[in-house]
């Protein structure tokens, strides 16, 4: 029951029907003023194509595949044109999950309807299959490690991570494939990434673990992730990034939380998205280092910055794009899949956001039933930006909205533009008394009306027990709140 569901939440698509004309530069959709600097649209070839995986190859191509067509393509960025190659099959739709190319310029992708792993020769066009040892294996992701090696995960029955040695394999054979049975059972293996050691990460998106693969010991680590949901573990964690200090990101796709794993301390940090509560699914590293996400319950693309712990959000212009892949090319440009609208969508990650958002203090230590007063600055940076409003968020609950914690802006819309670019807010923290005493993360930020750009970053906070010294100065407190009621009553009286 559990692969059904998480299939079909996954993976499910509609046939729309239709047949626009072919891409050019000049149907490229502009959207109302914000968005239109940072997205642009690219409307594919048909409607209905059911477009999913995407991949930025070494050599400036956007791939992506179309399973409605049983087809992968490329956009060439440059002249906006598509190119499309039919995969040769009896299958009107082929469940293509992910595409890989690597510096060879060989094109490789799963096949989860024909349980194949395929190989496309740009030059001749022909596709070449491997056949996967493990029956209903329903292979996911592909990625190839610093040897030439590609690797693949096997959502389905199999419960493996396999290997394929790309010197022995055969076609139409399932030579030069070895498979490795994970430890825990119906792990629902989905996306992967390698760092620099050679290390394999992946997602067990069913009891919400990450895993890590030695090659060399063959030897698994799983991690648990916090929280409880479908399969006893988290909310079905499913994307995967690595950042620059091996750092290990992922995404949960039934919340808005994105988190975040140290493989050397095995400390897992969880942090809430900013504007609004949706799932979030693939994931990305571009080529300065950030973090990108995306978010197709609410057409939204998230980058964070793993050093400074800082927050952007984009809005999709076209509503209800059921957005879940996402990749970066070389260029520092962000490019994702919009399912439903057919379209492929580009945001140029070199421009900034208009305005932005500081504190005086990123971390804080309260007890509970305590409260703090900081100073939150807010600037345009030189830009027109309007009015905008801000936005508390944490990882108190998987929805992103805070529990037992109150947060307070004073003024909590302020209006940015050449002129006004800088306004300060009284940012207020108060603690519920019943507030569990841990470390918490709360993401504080703000966004235009129309909540298509946003900005933001993390704070920490670390909520302890009231000491004999709080509950003393809270008892103060009280008492000298009593005497002066009782000093008034005198005063009030002897009028």
């Amino acid at each position: 029951m559990l692969y059904s569901v998480l299939v079909f939440l996954l993976t499910t698509g509609f046939v729309l029907g239709g047949t626009p004309p072919s891409l050019s530069l000049g149907q490229i959709q502009e959207t109302e003023l914000g968005i239109k600097n940072f997205v642009t649209e690219y409307p594919l070839s048909s409607d209905g194509v059911n477009a999913f995986a995407i991949f930025a190859d070494p050599f400036g191509k956007i791939w992506f595949s179309q399973r409605n067509l049983a087809s992968i393509a490329y956009l060439d960025p440059i002249d906006g044109k598509i190119r499309e190659f039919a995969v040769p099959t009896d299958q009107d739709t082929l469940e293509i999950w992910s595409i890989y190319v690597n510096n060879e310029n060989e094109v490789w992708f799963t096949d989860a309807t024909e349980n194949k792993i395929r190989m496309l020769n740009q030059n001749t066009g022909v596709v070449i299959d491997l056949l996967i040892p493990s029956v209903n294996a329903t292979p996911w992701d592909i990625k190839g490690d610093h040897d030439g090696n590609l690797w693949f995960t096997e959502f389905g029955d199999a419960n493996n991570l396999a290997k394929i040695i790309p010197g022995e394999v055969e076609p139409g054979t399932q030579k030069g494939i070895i498979e490795y049975q994970i430890p825990t059972a119906t792990s629902r293996p989905s996306y992967i990434e390698i760092d620099e050691s050679g290390k394999i990460w992946f997602v067990e998106s069913g009891p919400g673990k990450i895993a890590k693969f030695d090659p060399e010991t063959e030897m698994f680590t799983e991690y648990t992730l916090p929280g409880e949901g479908v399969g006893g573990g988290t909310v079905n964690p499913i994307g995967l990034s690595i950042d620059n200090d091996g750092k290990i990101w992922y995404t949960q796709f039934r919340t808005s939380i994105i988190g975040r794993l140290d493989p050397i301390s095995g400390e897992i940090t969880e942090y809430a998205t900013g504007a609004l509560t949706s799932g979030t699914f693939g994931m990305t590293k571009d080529s300065t280092g950030d973090i990108w996400t995306i978010q197709f319950r609410a057409d939204r693309v998230v980058r964070i910055s793993p050093e400074e712990l800082k927050i952007w959000e984009y809005k999709i212009p076209s509503n209800r794009s059921f957005a879940q892949t996402i990749t970066s090319d070389n260029l520092g440009n962000v490019w994702f899949i919009e399912r439903d609208n057919d379209k492929i969508g580009v945001i140029d990650g070199s421009k900034s956001i208009p305005f932005t958002v500081e504190i005086d203090s990123r971390t804080l230590t309260l007890p509970r039933g305590g409260h703090a007063t900081l100073d939150l600055l807010v600037k345009s940076n030189g830009n027109n930006v309007g009015e905008v409003f801000l936005i508390a968020r944490g990882n108190t609950r998987v929805t992103g909205f805070l529990s037992d914690i109150l947060v307070t802006f004073s003024p909590d819309k302020i209006f940015l533009d050449k002129s006004n670019d800088e306004f300060h807010s009284q940012l207020g923290i108060t603690l519920g008394e019943s507030l569990e005493p841990k470390t918490y993360q709360i993401t504080l930020g703000a966004s235009d009306l129309k909540l298509e750009l946003y900005a933001g970053l993390f704070v920490e906070l670390e909520v302890r027990e009231q000491s004999p010294l709080d509950l003393g100065i809270i008892a103060l407190v009280g008492a000298g709140f009593a005497l002066l009621l009782v000093i008034i009553v005198i005063l009030r009286s002897r009028r």
